[in-house]
């Protein structure tokens, strides 16, 4: 008999009201810890209360200790698959995060073969700016395109059509927030819209349309042209400032493979990332600066930014990937003729 995960997360506000398009920041937690970078609940609380204000901008392998999901337009989001553990329980960690609401770690575990429901109730943040309700709006169309409705079929050609209406609304609604100069608004708008999920269609012999498959918007002309409008709208996202930088000095914001174009890199990193006021930089960002860094700098800076790095948040890397980059430095000492000098990160587990 093959195992089964079957898990139910539910999101709701502090009165028991579904929470739509909430998204949930999921780690198994299996093994947990600095070793394998899986964050436990501390960590998790931590990286979602930091991050929770990027949400509508991050995407696979912006925070290395998670994936994303979104709960449909009922706060529902449902696990329903095959797995694998010898004592068939599926332990994880996991936060809530909602415009609006703080954001929200839980940890629990899942038997196989049983239905498991959690609820994470979400209370509002009193120090979160005002929210344009037009950004409800947002969510929600987002959220319709995230499970079926109840008894709809997801191949019909009643979802395409709904799928369609909703891409239309969502233009409509970033093209608005932009000409009433809202900006940031805007941006996570065009974002979002460059993530839309695009439908192959074929025709049946009954001369009816069916899905035949999904694929979440990514790249492509008509996604970059998106992803370039958010950026030139946003105002406070540091990924987002980051590329903006790096464009107007002349770089491309992708495939940094010159001196010139890494150096760039790093000015625009440390201007963003210098800044008390503005937003916290993503690990994956801190990652790639790291890696720039190694390959254009001097062993010391390279040092100095891996140092900090992990005064930052050590969850950023499993252990191995930090001691790699600890190599990767001492590889630059011999590459510049120098005397190897070992870089130390203080609490960096020897284990």
């Amino acid at each position: 008999m093959t195992d089964r995960l079957e898990m139910e997360v539910h999101v709701t506000d502090a009165q028991g009201r579904p929470i739509s398009d909430a998204t949930l920041w999921i780690s198994t937690a299996r093994d947990v810890g600095l070793k394998t970078g899986e964050p436990n609940l501390e960590a998790m609380q931590r990286i979602a209360t930091r991050y929770a204000s990027q949400n509508d901008f991050l995407s696979a392998g912006d925070l290395t200790v998670a994936v994303f999901r979104r709960t449909d337009v009922e706060g529902i989001y449902r696990e329903d698959h095959e797995a694998r553990t010898s004592d068939k329980k599926y332990p994880y960690v996991m936060a809530a995060i909602k415009r609006g609401y703080q954001a929200q770690a839980i940890e629990g575990t899942a038997m196989l073969n049983r239905r498991h429901t959690v609820t994470i109730r979400l209370q509002r943040d009193p120090q979160a700016a005002p929210i344009d309700p037009r950004m409800e709006e947002l969510d929600r169309l987002m959220a319709l395109t995230r499970a079926p409705l109840a008894g709809e079929d997801i191949t019909s050609e009643a979802r395409m059509r709904r799928l369609e209406q909703a891409k239309g609304q969502l233009q409509a609604l970033a093209q608005t927030l932009e000409k009433e100069g809202k900006n940031d608004e805007a941006s996570a708008a065009y974002w979002q819209l460059a993530d839309y999920p695009s439908v192959t269609n074929k025709t049946s012999a009954d001369g009816s349309m069916r899905i035949v498959g999904y694929a979440n918007g990514g790249s492509g002309p008509q996604q970059d042209a998106l992803q370039l409008k958010a950026i030139a709208l946003n105002t406070r996202t540091p990924d987002l400032q980051i590329d903006k930088r790096i464009m107007a000095k002349g770089f491309s914001r992708h495939d940094i493979r010159t001196k010139e174009h890494g150096l760039a890199y790093l000015e625009a990193f440390n201007e963003v990332a210098n800044n008390p006021s503005a937003a916290p930089v993503l690990p994956r960002t801190y990652e790639v600066a790291i890696y720039q860094s190694i390959r254009w700098t001097t062993p010391g800076e390279a040092c100095a930014l891996l140092q900090r790095a992990y005064r930052f948040e050590p969850f950023m890397m499993p252990l191995k990937r930090w001691r790699a980059r600890l190599d990767d430095i001492r590889a630059m000492d011999i590459r510049h003729g120098l005397p190897a000098r070992p870089c130390v990160i203080d609490g960096l587990p020897s284990t």
